[in-house]
C-alpha cells in the first residue's frame, strides 16, 4: 500500500507532467513535509526543482536543487544538478560545470555525459570552444543521439556557421519526430531565421510552442514571433580543430 507520502509525491507528478506547475509545486512541497529517508527528500526536490524551472523561477529551481544535492549524489541527481545549474548565473553555471566535469569523468565515453557537460559549456562565451570539442566527441560516438547532434548543432550556429547548424539541428528533429522538443524546434527557427528564411522559422517556432516550452522559452517564442530575432547574429569564426579517435573525421561529414 502507498503511504501518504507517496500518494501526494505521485499526483505532484501527475500535475508535473500535465504542465500543472501551479499545482505541482505545492503538492511536491507537502509531499516533502511527510518523507524523512534523505533519498526520497532528494527525489522529491529535484521534482519540485525541475517544476520551478518550468514555471520559469530559476532562483527556487537553484535553491531545491542544491538541497537535493546536499542529500544525494548519485547520477541521477548529478544530471539534473547539471541541467538545473546552467539556467543560473555565472556562479550557479560555474557549480554546475564542476558537477558535470565530475560525471564525464568517471565515464568519459558516455555520450549522455558528454553532451551534459559539452551543453552546459557553451552556455556561456568561455567555454565554447571546450564545449564544441566534447560535443564533437560524443557526436562521435551518438550519431543517432538526438540531443547531442542538436547541442553540436546549436555549438556550430554559436560560431556563426549556419549552414552546418542547419544540417545538424534538421537531423536532430528527424531522430526525435515522434515526440517533439521545443528546445530543438526553437533552435532551427532561429537558424532558418538567420539563413533568411523567415517563413520557415516562424513555423518552427509556431511548433515549438506547441510542444509545451517551460514559461521563459516560452515568453521567448512569442517575442521571435511577433518580432522575429532583434539580437545580432553571432559572427562567422573559425571552428577549432578537432581529433577524433574513431568514427566521421571532418567536420562536415554529417
Amino acid at each position: 500500500m502507498l503511504t501518504s507520502s507517496a500518494l501526494v509525491a505521485a499526483a505532484a507528478d501527475i500535475f508535473r507532467q500535465a504542465n500543472r506547475h501551479d499545482l505541482a509545486i505545492p503538492a511536491y512541497s507537502r509531499a516533502l513535509g511527510m518523507v524523512e529517508d534523505p533519498e526520497d527528500r532528494a527525489d522529491v526536490l529535484g521534482y519540485r526543482a525541475y517544476a520551478h524551472r518550468f514555471a520559469g523561477d530559476i532562483p527556487a529551481a537553484v535553491t531545491d536543487m542544491r538541497a537535493a544535492y546536499e542529500l544525494d549524489q548519485s547520477v541521477d541527481t548529478r544530471l539534473l544538478y547539471v541541467s538545473i545549474m546552467m539556467d543560473g548565473d555565472q556562479r550557479v553555471w560555474r557549480d554546475g560545470i564542476q558537477v558535470a566535469r565530475g560525471l564525464f569523468a568517471e565515464q568519459p565515453d558516455s555520450v549522455l555525459r558528454l553532451n551534459a557537460l559539452g551543453y552546459a559549456l557553451i552556455q556561456r562565451p568561455e567555454g565554447l570552444e571546450e564545449g564544441y570539442r566534447l560535443l564533437w566527441r560524443g557526436f562521435n560516438f551518438g550519431q543517432q543521439d538526438y540531443a547531442v547532434v542538436d547541442s553540436l548543432g546549436w555549438a556550430y550556429y554559436l560560431y556563426g556557421h549556419f549552414e552546418e547548424a542547419r544540417a545538424l539541428i534538421e537531423r536532430a528533429v528527424s531522430l526525435n519526430v515522434g515526440d517533439p522538443n521545443a528546445e530543438v524546434l526553437d533552435h532551427l527557427g532561429d537558424i532558418y531565421w538567420r539563413l533568411n528564411r523567415r517563413d520557415d522559422a516562424r513555423e518552427q517556432w509556431r511548433q515549438a510552442l506547441a510542444a509545451d516550452p517551460d514559461a521563459i522559452r516560452r515568453r521567448q517564442l512569442e517575442q521571435k514571433l511577433s518580432r522575429g530575432l532583434t539580437a545580432s547574429a553571432p559572427r562567422v569564426r573559425e571552428l577549432p580543430r578537432v581529433d577524433l579517435p574513431e568514427g566521421p573525421r571532418q567536420r562536415d561529414d554529417l
